[in-house]
């Protein structure tokens, strides 16, 4: 009934016909009997309902929540999306770097007072104290952990923070003071037999659970698997063209590097092909944006590294092409896997093979690769920074380099947490929560050169600190989030972090950096009928004609009716997926509870508040959001358009913006919550603006 319900399914898939029991159930049931387990599922076997469900029906009726530890942002943001999209659930919620500080708090506080039942969040989280103290505020009915052969040396994308989930959950059940130990299920689509066995081990080891196995044996028939040989890159730029041309669906082109992956969607496109690059070196935005117009049908081929694709459903994907050969079989299985989801389809999955490209995984490998001697080495190099007591605080990059390390800083990273993971092990030391400390968030001037010319004005500073301040200004301003921790900016610039820091001081004290302008926003003066304005005023229409059919009863409301009256009455170009939207908003806020018969179009609606408190909330929601986009359109008019769109960005603060409102039309009576949801629901609602993260961050 319950799969029915969430997910309109009417039974489970069965991958195995001797199965008297669909392993998907089977999965279901071991979830609610507080069974611990790992389970191998293909990867379009839909192992994410089987964590889903249990994790919606305890949340449902004991308030529960269920933690997902995931590997990748974009997995965690597709499955959202997903279940809020395609299902109308709005109880599973995520917390990572790729939220607006609004979304962030609005998460933390539907975590906090038991609105969500489903939590997603990376391993390297659960070394936040702010998560950790969040967790200890709510029953957790499981941990499920994603892509887990990420936790064995022997799997293919072996993870280092992985092997803290195990210390951080003991930590919760002796602070919590159970008696019973919370249940843990591991999921895969790709495991040899000693990964099975590491992950076995190790929860084992670390908890004392005994984890039972469930997996299946599936083949893949509609997947036909070719390899063709390679002389030189000139006959593989012809054969990939040739592939390309040969095919009408999506595509998914995977390379091994990031330079290869610029270096042949940007070649792609010059010759005219609908292509993007993705890979995990672009920022944040543009990442989404890639991933968004491949997923809508936008465009057709998608070049990437390995950052693409786990958790990316998409069932249309007609061809998966390895231009340069996967790091391992089970890499290999799990990239090919992406094509062909959609029942009945037929894909093609090929390798372009020339033995050369071999070189490039062995090259990696010896970067990555770390010895017993260089274990030692971080080990000097922590007692030496370790001189003035038992306890440090130091990032990656810092032990490295007192160490003497000079790789590349992606490898150096992973390499000093891989060498603390086995220090840890043996009993040396023991890696606790994280202690960041955050010298500025935001940037005051966003202009280069208006910024360059108001640090200049810093009495006092000699050519070198002037060439110096320059310098950080551009680097924060260009680059990555990463580049901007201040260890990070000290390596590029060439200075200590005590300068760097000082400079950073500098920079605030000037007015270039600061606290407050934590918000960004994207405006297109110029959209029309698709305008901010417009589409508020239509979706407000609706609001009041399901206002109209108030009743202090259960009523059942049929949207493509409903759409059909809105264009009659209202003359309102809608659709049945506004309306959708605006229903999830009101259970979002609290004003109404719903169940959906999907296959009809129908919600059985209950109103939580009478009409008259109904009608002022939304009158007001409706007042407040108008305002905040009249304000931000006036506000933005000076800004510097973005390169390559019609948008301008403004960068502004919620309380600046909360300020400027109590001045004008609200008064004393606006508060932080309302100004918040108004936020949130023009996010949701409007196209353009788009508000995103602020990304100058120190």
């Amino acid at each position: 009934k319950s799969l029915k319900r969430f997910f309109g399914y009417e039974s489970f898939r069965n991958f195995n016909i001797e199965d008297i029991i669909p392993l998907q159930e089977q999965v279901v049931q071991a979830s609610l009997k507080d069974e611990s387990f790992i389970t191998v599922f293909p990867t379009e076997g839909g192992k994410s309902l089987t964590f889903q469900l249990p994790a919606l029906m305890m949340g449902e009726s004991c308030s529960h929540l269920t933690v997902i530890i995931s590997p990748l942002q974009s997995l965690m943001k597709d499955q959202i999306d997903i279940l809020t999209n395609r299902y109308d659930i709005t109880s599973a919620v995520t917390l990572n770097g790729l939220q607006t500080p609004i979304e962030r708090r609005a998460a933390l506080e539907r975590i906090e007072d038991g609105r969500a039942h489903l939590l997603y969040i990376s391993p390297e989280s659960l070394r936040s104290r702010t998560i950790k103290n969040l967790l200890l505020k709510r029953t957790i009915s499981r941990f499920v952990i994603d892509e887990a052969h990420c936790f064995s040396i022997w799997g293919q994308d072996f993870r280092v923070d992985y092997a803290f989930i195990g210390k951080f959950i003991d930590t919760i059940q002796e602070e919590k003071r159970l008696t019973r130990p919370i249940p843990v299920s591991c999921f895969t689509a790709t495991a040899k037999k000693q990964v099975i066995n590491d992950i076995k081990f190790y929860f084992n080891n670390t908890l004392g659970l005994k984890l039972n196995v469930y997996k299946t044996k599936i083949s893949r028939p509609n997947l036909h698997y070719r390899i063709i040989q390679i002389k030189d890159d000139k006959q593989k730029f012809q054969e990939l063209l040739r592939l390309l041309d040969e095919t009408n669906g999506a595509i998914i082109i995977y390379v091994t590097k990031v330079k290869s992956c610029n270096k042949l969607a940007n070649k792609l496109i010059q010759d005219g092909y609908n292509a993007l690059p993705y890979n995990g070196k672009m920022d944040r935005d543009q990442k989404i944006d890639h991933q968004n117009k491949f997923m809508n049908g936008e465009v057709k081929i998608i070049v990437a590294t390995t950052a693409f694709g786990m958790g990316v459903d998409k069932d249309d994907v007609q061809k998966v092409i390895h231009y340069e050969i996967s790091s391992s079989l089970e890499g290999y299985v799990q990239e090919a896997g992406r094509a062909g989801r959609r029942p009945g389809l037929e894909a093609d999955c090929i390798i372009l093979f020339n033995e050369n490209d071999l070189n490039i995984h062995f090259q990696l490998l010896q970067l990555g690769k770390l010895n017993h001697n260089e274990i030692k080495q971080i080990w000097r190099s922590i007692k030496k920074l370790s001189t003035s007591g038992d306890c440090i605080s130091k990032s990656a990059l810092e032990i490295a380099k007192k160490a003497g390390w000079q790789d590349e800083k992606n490898y150096l990273e992973t390499k000093v947490k891989a060498s603390i993971a086995a220090l840890e092990i043996c009993g040396y030391l023991s890696r606790g929560l994280n202690n960041p400390r955050v010298f500025a968030d935001s940037f005051q001037i966003r202009n280069i050169v208006k910024a360059k010319e108001r640090a200049l004005t810093y009495a006092g500073l000699n050519n070198f600190e002037q060439q110096k301040l320059v310098e950080i200004i551009q680097i924060m301003v260009k680059r990555s989030n990463k580049d901007q921790q201040v260890d990070y900016l000290a390596d590029i610039v060439g200075i200590t972090v005590q300068e760097t820091k000082r400079y950073i001081n500098i920079l605030r004290e000037v007015g270039v950096l600061g606290d407050q302008k934590d918000l960004a926003i994207a405006i297109n003066h110029s959209s029309g009928s698709k305008g901010a304005k417009k589409v508020l005023h239509r979706l407000n229409s609706i609001e009041r004609k399901l206002l109209e059919k108030y009743t202090d009863k259960i009523i059942t409301l049929k949207l493509k009716q409903l759409n059909e009256e809105l264009s009659k009455e209202l003359h309102v170009s809608s659709s049945i997926n506004e309306i959708r939207l605006i229903l999830r908003s009101w259970k979002g806020e609290g004003l109404i509870n719903y169940q959906i018969a999907r296959q009809q179009e129908i919600y059985i609606i209950e109103y939580l508040y009478s009409n008259k408190e109904l009608e002022t909330k939304i009158s007001d929601k409706h007042k407040l959001s108008l305002s905040v986009i009249e304000y931000l359109l006036i506000a933005s008019r000076s800004s510097i358009a973005l390169t390559s769109t019609n948008n301008k960005r403004f960068d502004f603060s919620i309380i600046e913006l909360k300020s400027k409102l109590t001045q004008g039309l609200f008064g004393e009576v606006l508060n932080l919550d309302e100004l918040i949801n108004s936020l949130l629901f023009l996010g949701d609602i409007v196209p353009n603006p788009s508000i995103i993260p602020n990304p100058a961050r120190l």
